[in-house]
């Protein structure tokens, strides 16, 4: 089920009215089913991939209390079942079809999402950060939290679990603050997000007939179509938790006004990029093994962060470019790693990265390349204009993420104007035939 579908704006109103009308005993497992049905509803199939690695993963880490001798077994018996299947559904293409990784068959939704939110449970109890989960609903409605589970955040055990468990009081603050969230999300993908995808996905589509002009300003333009749609998923999110009085962590956080690459990580997807660090760049050894060991570390994690994007060569040369830059910054003196000259070179490198990101290919990213070195034929004001001013928009929505700082009169004027259009690119939607799904479902 699609967060911009007309059947989630039945069913999410549903659910919370009726939670908040249930006893607080029955509210877990309300939330649960509610949370299956989201999911069956979306990918009925897949629903029981989910079904079994949830349980699968909670077994194996009941068995590590159980067994504390073979502690480690179990814990490889989970990280290794769970990547198998990983595996076998998202990068089996790269071995059968040409490394383009397609497949034969759908990808199951959000499978990335929860299968390391499982694994980083798993190591968790392995590394006796928390205790093993003794009920099984309860760890149930951690890895399928409906608001949380196609495309994150990837949550630590030990900040949703207790919030699960939680005894809640239905609150103004909450259910302003995520009233707030839904329609900053709701904006950012259906008016800008969307927007700027009609700018994007011909260009890509036809990469032999761009130009210097159309390609540029269509990467540019991407690049801010993926942070609204992403951004935009994880404001409805997040908007959807407080109501029912859950805090997931923030995401993001004003990528593009990072000074340096690394600084850039530390803004943009953030529970991914803690994911990797606490279960890849720590075990593997950090910084603590010398120079070079940490150089490979960095790289390291950076291809397995654009591996997990796609089974595609174009997202392997994605994570390569970060990790390089990665490491080429930090040979950089510290006054050319600050101020506006920092600024402008990370987010110029950062989008150039995206083109490898966007591309279906990397034969069609090297003719992207090509197109570069193509004038324009003649000057495209309209498509130009037309995204320039919704980066506009989402240069304003970066400065106001929650829209917290709208107060008085004028902020019941914004959010009146927000969620105008919002609806209105809604319903224009509707009537050419459709939404556009979240980019990041497909991960």
């Amino acid at each position: 089920m699609n967060f911009n579908t007309g059947a989630f704006l039945l069913f999410m109103p549903l659910v919370v009215v009726i939670h908040w009308l249930l006893p607080h005993r029955m509210r877990a497992g309300w939330l649960l089913f509610a949370s299956w049905f989201f999911y069956a509803y979306f990918a009925p199939a897949a629903f029981l991939l989910l079904l079994a690695e949830t349980r699968f993963t909670f077994l194996c880490a009941r068995q590590m209390t159980r067994k504390p001798e073979r502690k480690r077994n179990w814990m490889l018996t989970a990280v290794i079942g769970t990547l198998a299947v990983l595996f076998f559904f998202k990068y089996r293409g790269l071995f059968q079809n040409g490394g383009n990784g397609s497949l034969s068959f759908l990808l199951p939704a959000g499978i990335s999402f929860y299968t390391f939110q499982a694994m980083g449970y798993v190591v968790d109890v392995y590394r006796g950060d928390v205790p093993a989960e003794e009920s099984f609903l309860s760890y149930a409605l951690f890895i399928s939290f409906f608001p949380q589970l196609v495309a994150g955040p990837i949550e630590r055990s030990d900040h949703l679990l207790p919030q699960l468990k939680a005894r809640h009081s239905i609150s103004e603050g909450d259910l302003r603050a995520g009233l707030l969230l839904l329609l900053s999300g709701y904006f950012k993908k259906v008016v800008i997000a969307d927007g700027l995808s009609l700018l994007v996905d011909p260009v890509y589509a036809s990469p032999r007939s761009g130009n210097v002009l159309t390609v540029t300003m269509a990467t540019l333009f991407f690049a801010g179509q993926i942070y609204m749609d992403f951004s935009g998923y994880s404001d409805i999110a997040r908007g959807t938790a407080r109501l029912f009085g859950i805090s997931l962590m923030q995401n993001f956080d004003r990528p593009y006004q990072a000074s340096s690459i690394r600084e850039y990580w530390q803004r943009w997807h953030i529970s991914l990029n803690r994911w990797f660090t606490a279960y890849v760049y720590i075990p593997l050894g950090g910084n603590r093994k010398g120079k070079l060991r940490k150089a490979g570390n960095i790289l390291t994690v950076f291809l397995l962060s654009g591996l997990w994007h796609g089974a595609g060569a174009h997202f392997l040369v994605w994570g390569m470019i970060h990790g390089i830059l990665y490491l080429f910054e930090e040979k950089l003196p510290e006054k050319r790693k600050q101020g506006l000259t920092a600024r402008i070179r990370t987010i110029f490198l950062v989008i150039f990265a995206w083109l490898f990101f966007r591309a279906t290919s990397l034969k069609d990213a090297g003719l992207m390349l090509q197109a570069l070195t193509v004038l324009p034929s003649s000057w495209e004001g309209a498509f130009v204009i037309r995204g320039m001013i919704l980066l506009l928009a989402a240069w304003q929505m970066d400065r106001h993420p929650d829209l917290k700082n709208l107060r008085g009169d004028k902020g019941v004027l914004a959010v009146t104007l927000l969620a105008m259009a919002t609806i209105l690119s809604w319903l224009v939607q509707l009537a050419a035939g459709g939404q556009n799904a979240f980019i990041y479902f497909q991960f």
